[in-house]
């Protein structure tokens, strides 16, 4: 979770509860293998995780508990996988962001097609880690056009330090348009007067995002009532 989000809830948490939180950020992969790598080793220092959905494939049984809380009463039934050793808390949504500098209003990709367009060539960023966006798109691509011309292709990127870190790169005009942006983050740069909009193409994708509580918690119910905060109400986006 990005620490302009996840800082606050932690500060608001620990006024609300009094329980001091030891936060931990750094990119999907490698939450998912120090998870796996201490559990492994039967080292048991962490109490919560939290991360996408497409890494607790391999964080399941081993690493953590089954979920069961209150706050889960009204959740849909698609938030929790069968084995129920996490849940889903929250959803990023894939969407573009482009530079309205750099990008005419009438140039604006409506389709994801679009954005092979000879306009865009070698003016479209990707975060080179959206294999969950790009795998399926790119063969429905080759499918429906044959070999697209790789100078059509967008440029990926990466930012070990930072992923998703698109949104600023789009805003300074580094990247003129950015095929899988985080809506969030592009808002957050719009309401500071930043030259970047965001758009929704059909169908708009959203990578889910779940919390379990580890299997050796050491701070068991400490744990417990951080997962229940962060699936309540009181965290939910109005």
């Amino acid at each position: 979770m990005n620490l302009k989000d996840s800082v606050p809830i932690v500060e608001v948490f620990e006024r609300k509860y009094g329980v001091k939180v030891q936060l931990w950020r750094s990119s999907s992969e490698k939450v998912l293998q120090r998870a796996v790598a201490e559990a492994r080793a039967g080292r048991f220092s962490c109490d919560i995780l939290e991360t996408n959905g497409r890494r607790w494939k391999r964080c399941t049984a081993r690493s953590c508990s089954r979920s069961s809380s209150p706050a889960l009463q009204g959740s849909p039934p698609a938030a929790f996988p069968r084995h129920r050793h996490y849940v889903a808390d929250r959803f990023n949504f894939f969407t573009i962001a482009y530079n309205t500098n750099l990008v005419k209003a009438n140039e604006v990709p409506n389709t994801y097609e679009d954005l092979l367009n000879p306009r865009f060539a070698g003016r479209v960023g990707l975060e080179a880690s959206d294999v969950d966006w790009s795998a399926p798109w790119s063969s429905r691509w080759a499918r429906r056009r044959g070999s697209h011309s790789s100078e059509n292709s967008p440029r990926r990127t990466r930012n070990t330090q930072r992923p998703h870190a698109d949104g600023e790169l789009v805003a300074s005009g580094e990247i003129p348009l950015a095929a899988t942006i985080y809506n969030h983050n592009a808002e957050r740069l719009v309401v500071k007067g930043a030259p970047i909009r965001w758009k929704a193409l059909k169908p708009t994708f959203g990578r889910p995002n779940a919390i379990g509580v580890a299997r050796r918690a050491p701070h068991p119910h400490a744990a417990l009532l951080f997962s229940d905060f962060m699936l309540s109400i009181e965290v939910r986006p109005s």
